[in-house]
C-alpha cells in the first residue's frame, strides 16, 4: 500500500493531475509548489511513520535554483522551514531525501555558484524540527578545476547517512561517503 501512495505522490508532482487516477489514487492536498508561477522538479519522496516528506527543487525567476522539503499533516502540505541552498542565490537542485530510524529527514542536493568555471559541490542537512543544520561541508572528492558532481543519493542506515554521487576526474567517478556526526569520511 505505500508502494502505491508513493507513486502516486510522485505522479501527482510531476504532471499537476488532481482527481482519482487508476482505482484508489488519491491526491494529497493541492500542489506543493511554493510559487503556483513556477515549475517543481526532481521530487524525491521518504516516509516516516506514515508521514510523507517530499524535497524537490524549483528554478526561480531570478535565476536561481532552490531546494525544498514538504511534509503531509493529514490535511495539507506543510513547509519544513525554507530553502535548503547552502549560499542563497546559488543553483541548487536535484535533491534526495530519507529519515535515520529515529524518523530524523536529511536531504542531499547539488549545488552550483552559477559563474563560469564554477564546480557544482553535494551538500547535506538534516531537519531537527526547527531548522534545516548543515551535515559538514561539500562531499567533493576532486580538485579538478572542471569538475562538479553528478545529483547525489542519500540513505541512512539506522542513524548513520550515506551518500552516492557521480564526480569527474579523469573519467567520471562514483564515491560514497557516510557522516560521522562531524564529517564525511
Amino acid at each position: 500500500m505505500k508502494f502505491r501512495f508513493c507513486l502516486a505522490v510522485i505522479f501527482l508532482l510531476q504532471s499537476g493531475w488532481a482527481g482519482l487516477c487508476y482505482g484508489d489514487w488519491l491526491q494529497l492536498g493541492s500542489h506543493l509548489n511554493l510559487d503556483a508561477n513556477e515549475s517543481a522538479q526532481t521530487p524525491s519522496l521518504s516516509v516516516w511513520n506514515g508521514t510523507p516528506y517530499v524535497a524537490w527543487f524549483e528554478p526561480m525567476l531570478t535565476l536561481s535554483e532552490r531546494v525544498y522539503v514538504k511534509h503531509w499533516n493529514g490535511n495539507a502540505w506543510v513547509p519544513d522551514n525554507g530553502a535548503l541552498n547552502w549560499v542563497s542565490g546559488y543553483f541548487a537542485s536535484d535533491p534526495t531525501i530519507a529519515h535515520d530510524a529515529s524518523g530524523v529527514p536529511y536531504a542531499t542536493w547539488h549545488e552550483w555558484s552559477g559563474l563560469a568555471g564554477g564546480k557544482s559541490h553535494a551538500y547535506s542537512k538534516h531537519y531537527n524540527g526547527a531548522a534545516w543544520m548543515q551535515n559538514g561541508d561539500s562531499l567533493m572528492i576532486g580538485g579538478y578545476p572542471w569538475s562538479g558532481c553528478g545529483p547525489p543519493k542519500i540513505c541512512v542506515a539506522g542513524t548513520t547517512p550515506y551518500v552516492a554521487w557521480r564526480e569527474p576526474t579523469d573519467f567520471d567517478k562514483i564515491f560514497v561517503k557516510h557522516y560521522n556526526g562531524a564529517e564525511w569520511i
